[in-house]
């Protein structure tokens, strides 16, 4: 809004100076034209010259008039371009908010599913590995039962031979030296 303000006052102030600047400039071209202005007479060329100022000067007025109305207009938010941009502005914010919106289901509804299929993937290794586990626990303990079993069977066969050997016993006799406790 300041910056309409400054353009409406530059705009003001160049037109100013180009108006000083071709009235200098008319003022030398008065002296000359007014020998001719004089032979042709009244309402010649001098009445036109005044004639374009004050027309240029009634049109900066009108600008100028025009550029302030819109400043208020734009100031109360009721300037028809101003209200023009800003739909289009919320238009499309709200065509960006749907689309991320979209976007973010998108991504929830992925990432859900590689969840879920993480899930059952991992619910398949751990069945898989306990199968394998078990399996190998199974192999495991059949292999120490058949080891146990070879031990016992050659533990039988070892014992067999010794059952079959008489232990005998020495029986010492006994000194004179020692008394008897009876």
């Amino acid at each position: 809004m300041l910056c309409l303000t400054m353009a409406v006052h530059s705009f003001h102030y160049d037109d100013l100076e180009r108006e000083t600047d071709e009235s200098d400039e008319a003022t030398s071209e008065d002296d000359s034209d007014s020998d001719r202005d004089s032979r042709l007479g009244p309402g010649g060329g001098g009445a036109m010259g005044r004639q374009h100022t004050e027309m240029r000067e009634q049109m900066y007025q009108d600008k100028l008039a025009e550029l302030k109305r819109q400043l208020v207009q734009l100031q109360t938010g009721q300037l028809p371009e101003y209200i023009r941009r800003l739909r289009r502005l919320e238009a499309a914010y709200r065509e960006r908010r749907r689309v991320s919106e979209v976007i973010r289901e998108l991504e929830l509804d992925m990432v859900e599913r590689e969840f879920l299929r993480e899930k059952r993937s991992s619910a398949r290794e751990f069945e898989e590995h306990k199968v394998y586990l078990r399996e190998q626990l199974v192999a495991e303990l059949e292999e120490k039962q058949k080891a146990i079993e070879g031990e016992r069977h050659s533990v039988e066969l070892a014992g067999d031979s010794s059952e079959l050997k008489t232990i005998s016993t020495r029986k010492l006799r006994r000194r004179p030296n020692e008394q008897s406790s009876t």
